[in-house]
């Protein structure tokens, strides 16, 4: 058995069962003096000790209520005189924020006081842990974070506890820069599907289990283990060089999978393949982003253009495509009647049109083009943007002359403005909401041979 921990003291929170547990033996197996957090379950925190000491190892619970923010000065009070007990210092090396309490709260369901209470454990308690352990945690020490693949991959049925661990991913970050001039190392391990008695009665549903594991590229759940493995490397010595990173120890959650899964993890779609649709597709690529390109044509027939483009662009049917979150208008308006039929209801859709179009104001019924398209797409949130380019120039990489291009986005959906805005970010524009199709919308749409005074202007946004 190594013990490259030998010496180091480490303290878990969370750590009476599942994860936390894996994590506290393991650090435990390798040397560590390990305190161990626990809530309710005192008998599981009794068990893990027993293991651990069982093994040849040492280790002390303390009990720690992290919903209330004065259990953290107690919980240092113990530590404090228990690592000077053992090994004659209160010194802490190696720091894991584990804890947590009942993730699947939805956005409906949420009130102020579960909000509270979730985002206590998971985002306030380990931020007031590190500060108060800062003056114990020896240089050269190691944080660790315990995150989520839903921080970057939201979880509907989650949306509290993926804005938590989004908000651990920026803590662990920002931990780096302010302790890097000590020598301290600070990290999150993102989770994905882990197997753990927390998630039993879902485990007892094999359909639950099959769609799960048909988003992993491994194709299974995790072991608690496996994530003790990986925050055992960022404890050790071999994990000095390895700072202000989120590693996601998933197997693979949600990445570009088999073909036969592939719908269910689709995203992005552009609809049309000419010269809008390759710029918007190098602008998908450039930054690494999946995006599924369609036409009336089969595949087969632009597969080579898209491959030229890079391997996040995928061909596929305009039956597919439009099973996407997010779809990307880059076809001629006369087009737009036929490619509306592909879908019964485009409610729940966002429809981005990025196009221009001249027809008289008889063929768009009177109305402006932004209007048409929402017309047609009936139930969908459309949005307005990306067209004001011209097509040579949307394809460049938007970052020049020290700033980024900007873009300008309008719709009636507030909400939808603000993910198209989060999405120009990733591909590296800098968004410029006008507000309502009607309002300043109308900068950048057409309306018959009139078109918004905003279309062709090619501005640069410098950040302050």
């Amino acid at each position: 058995m190594t013990r490259s921990l030998k010496g180091k003291t480490a303290l878990v929170t969370g750590a009476s069962r599942g994860i936390g547990r894996a994590i506290a033996e393991r650090l435990a197996k390798d040397g560590a003096t390990v305190a161990l957090t626990y809530n309710a379950s005192k008998s599981g925190a009794d068990e893990a000790i027993a293991a651990i000491e069982s093994a040849g190892g040492s280790a002390f619970a303390v009990h720690a209520d992290l919903v209330d923010p004065a259990a953290i000065p107690t919980l240092f009070e113990r530590l404090d005189d228990e690592f000077t007990r053992r090994n004659g210092r209160k010194a802490l090396d190696i720091l894991v924020n584990n804890a947590g309490n009942s993730g699947w709260l939805g956005f409906k369901d949420a009130t102020p006081e579960s909000w509270d209470t979730l985002m206590a454990v998971y985002a306030r308690a380990p931020f007031f842990i590190v500060q108060a352990a800062l003056d114990r945690l020896a240089d050269g020490g190691r944080i660790i974070n315990i995150s989520s693949a839903a921080a970057t991959k939201p979880v509907t049925a989650a949306p509290v506890y993926s804005m938590a661990k989004a908000a651990i991913n920026t803590l662990t970050h920002t931990l780096a820069i302010e302790l890097g001039p000590r020598g301290i190392t600070a990290n999150a391990v993102a989770l994905g599907f882990t197997r753990t008695d927390a998630n039993a009665d879902f485990r007892q549903n094999p359909e639950l289990v099959k769609a799960a594991e048909a988003q992993i590229a491994l194709g299974r759940f995790g072991e608690p283990s496996e994530i003790a493995a990986v925050v055992a490397f960022l404890a050790s010595d071999d994990g000095h060089w390895v700072t202000g990173q989120t590693i996601e120890a998933s197997g693979g959650y949600k990445l570009r999978l088999h073909p036969e899964t592939k719908e269910n993890l689709m995203k992005y779609a552009i609809i049309g393949f000419g010269k809008i649709g390759h710029a918007l597709a190098k602008a998908f690529a450039r930054n690494g982003i999946e995006v599924v390109v369609a036409t009336t044509r089969d595949p087969k027939s632009f597969a080579a253009d898209a491959a030229a483009i890079g391997p996040t662009i995928v061909p596929n049917t305009l039956a597919e495509a439009v099973k996407a979150d997010v779809i990307f208008l880059a076809v001629r308006f006369e087009s737009h009647p036929e490619v509306a039929k592909a879908l019964p209801d485009w409610k729940g859709k966002t429809v981005v049109d990025a196009m221009n179009t001249q027809a008289p104001l008889e063929e768009l019924g009177g109305v402006p083009s932004s209007a048409y398209v929402a017309r047609v797409f009936a139930g969908a949130r459309v949005v307005k943007g990306f067209n004001h380019l011209v097509a040579a120039v949307l394809g460049q990489n938007p970052a020049v002359h020290g700033g980024r291009r900007a873009v300008f986005l309008a719709s009636d959906d507030d909400g939808a403005a603000a993910e198209m805005g989060a999405l120009a970010e990733q591909l590296g524009f800098a968004p410029i909401q006008l507000g309502g199709l009607s309002e300043g919308g109308l900068l950048v749409h057409a309306r018959g041979k009139s078109w918004g005074h905003l279309i062709f202007k090619d501005l640069i946004a410098f950040d302050r």
